[in-house]
């Protein structure tokens, strides 16, 4: 791990002896500035894990495009709590301490800006943080990529036509990952330029896991939150079970604060008494370990009462070969196509008969889970890569606009 304190040394000493010894052969020199001068620092907000038993939708994002560039050596990773199994090797833990939020993220920008302050070809990717974009748009010359992967109309800075524009402008690009989230980004701006300064780039799929024999299992994997939909799903769930004895379920979720643990745990645990033989709950697990549950589960359901910005637990359903059953909500649709089954209304009954439907098939589940195979392939590592490095090299050949 590189603190600051190592960081701010090894920029000082080590990096012109470097330097130094490479330029005895010019075109080894030549080649070490570009390794050293355009990086890509990829900034996660400040509580974002960058861990692998407790990785969220960014950094498991992050972890991915790095793990699969070319050159996975030019990106080095900011986060604010220090990872105990970092996603990647190369990262820098910034101290975000502060009484205020607003103080840790001051705190946290000045720690990141005495390191960029150095690099001013380095590329700055900020995930999700329009505040953090208006700090270094301030503060440096330095391209600035917004990478968006929530829904603008949740993010304070962004909820309003002129608070999109001016991220846009404060912006030398913002990334979205759904077509979804483009749209509501660009909604109601008429201006072309700054339309044309945003660009979907998908999550890859590029997880190996174990193939394991598919079982009469029903998976979920989630928060333990009503916008999640468990609520509806226990209630299916109860339905089912009372007709039916030859399938399980599997419920992989966490409580995300104290007010969703009063509202979920009551319905799940009811489930559980009622059907001890026949839902098992997991509250936390790596994501390895979620990948080698789906495997083994014929179907998941992913029954989102919220606009999902981009469903990364659904790309990893469909790659694992799951018959999906899902919310026709956010860029769902547009990551799952026909290879699910999608439900306009979420509610205890539609899941309920969506389950019954599928599972008096065998047949059904085995084109689901074969569509979900097919459809997997649109998001291989290859063309979200182009897209990234492409947009890169554009941005590091484009004169700074301040």
């Amino acid at each position: 791990m590189l603190t600051l304190r190592s960081w701010s040394n090894w920029c000082t000493i080590s990096l012109p002896l470097r330097l130094r010894q490479a330029f005895r052969h010019s075109s080894t020199g030549i080649r070490t500035l570009k390794r050293f001068f355009n990086m890509i620092f990829s900034i996660l907000p400040y509580k974002e894990s960058y861990s692998e038993e407790s990785s969220g939708a960014i950094a498991l994002t992050v972890e991915n495009f790095i793990k699969t560039s070319d050159n996975p050596e030019e990106t080095i990773v900011i986060t604010g709590k220090k990872p105990n199994k970092p996603n990647t090797p190369k990262f820098i833990t910034c101290n975000s301490k502060g009484i205020f939020s607003f103080s840790r993220t001051k705190k946290y920008c000045e720690e990141i800006l005495k390191i960029i302050k150095n690099y001013p070809d380095a590329i700055l990717e900020i995930h999700n943080r329009p505040s953090y974009v208006e700090f270094f748009r301030k503060r440096c010359k330095n391209k600035i990529i917004l990478y968006l992967h929530n829904d603008p109309n949740e993010i304070k800075l962004l909820k309003s036509v002129a608070l999109r524009e001016r991220a846009l402008k404060n912006s030398d690009h913002i990334i979205c990952v759904s077509q979804y989230i483009k749209n509501e980004l660009t909604k109601d701006i008429k201006n072309d330029e700054l339309i044309n300064k945003s660009s979907v780039i998908y999550n890859i799929n590029n997880k190996y896991y174990e193939k394991k024999e598919k079982k009469n299992q029903i998976i979920f994997v989630g928060r333990l939150t009503e916008e999640k939909g468990v609520i509806e799903l226990c209630q299916a769930l109860d339905h089912f079970f009372a007709k039916d004895n030859e399938w399980t379920s599997l419920i992989i979720a966490h409580y995300s604060n104290t007010t969703d643990k009063d509202k979920s745990s009551a319905t799940l645990n009811n489930l559980i008494e009622k059907y001890p033989s026949k839902v098992r709950h997991i509250s936390r697990c790596s994501n390895q370990e979620v990948l080698e549950h789906f495997s083994e589960s014929k179907i998941a359901i992913l029954p989102s009462k919220w606009n999902e910005p981009f469903g990364l637990t659904v790309l990893e359903a469909i790659n694992t070969e799951c018959a999906l059953i899902s919310s026709n909500r956010g860029g769902i649709p547009e990551i799952v196509k026909d290879a699910g089954i999608l439900l306009d209304e979420i509610t205890g009954q539609s899941i309920y008969q969506a389950i019954a439907n599928l599972t008096s098939s065998q047949e059904d589940i085995i084109k689901y889970q074969k569509k979900s195979s097919d459809r997997a392939l649109a998001f291989s590592e290859i063309k979200p890569q182009e897209l990234l490095k492409s947009l890169r090299d554009r941005l590091k050949n484009k004169p700074t606009k301040i």
